[in-house]
């Protein structure tokens, strides 16, 4: 199909989490984080590839476990706390069309820190995507909590 964009499921993985340490490889249910969103890719998601963005020896020796092989580091620079996701994207992507002499067209962005997914409802996303050839698309959900326990108010308000 000539008119058929490239979708890539871009799986980022940083190493140094303050809040969890090293959450992206901590065992739920005996299985790496990471595996689940792995899984998914791998059980007929409708993209063309997926890539995860990582820049720990610890999360490559896991994903090589899982019969994944990462060549890509991402650069420390975007490797904090600071570092925009963005940019995170932006540089992953250019190494991958590099590396794979590919266009990448489309980006689905699936973080390991939500390993619960539905891939009948992805696949019919990334459908409603291509059919109606929109140029961006995003899930939300109702919040379980009130906003007023989701955010924190600094007393100083030019902060």
């Amino acid at each position: 199909m000539k008119d058929k964009k490239f979708i890539l499921a871009f799986i980022p993985a940083r190493g140094g989490s303050k809040g969890i340490p090293k959450k992206n490889i901590i065992k739920l249910n005996n299985k790496p984080l990471i595996q689940y969103t792995l899984d998914l890719c791998r059980k007929n998601l409708n993209v063309d590839d997926y890539f995860v963005s990582t820049d720990s020896r610890e999360i490559k020796k896991v994903l090589s476990k899982l019969d994944y092989i990462n060549e890509y580091k991402r650069p420390k620079n975007l490797s904090n706390d600071s570092a925009s996701m963005v940019d995170t994207v932006l540089h992953g992507v250019k190494w991958y069309e590099k590396k794979n002499k590919v266009k990448v067209n489309s980006i689905i962005l699936l973080q390991p820190t939500s390993p619960i997914r539905d891939i009948d409802e992805l696949n019919s996303a990334i459908n409603f995507f291509r059919k109606k050839k929109l140029k961006s698309l995003f899930s939300a959900c109702d919040m379980r909590e009130s906003p007023y326990e989701c955010i924190e108010l600094s007393k100083n308000l030019n902060s």
